[in-house]
């Protein structure tokens, strides 16, 4: 068990730059998924106000 959390341990270490690369996409689709998100809640509660 505790050579298997090394070895993660290492392979995570070993893939840092890939994920250091793909982070700051990733992160800004997450962000724009949100927004739309938040927005797409918003209008809903707006339709759903002035329908009712």
């Amino acid at each position: 068990m505790h050579a298997f959390i090394q070895s993660g341990i290492y392979h995570k270490r070993d893939m840092n730059p890939f994920y250091k690369r793909m982070k700051h996409p990733f992160q800004v689709i997450m962000q724009v998924n949100l927004q739309l998100m938040k927005y797409g809640i918003f209008f809903y509660q707006v339709q759903s106000n002035t329908c009712c």
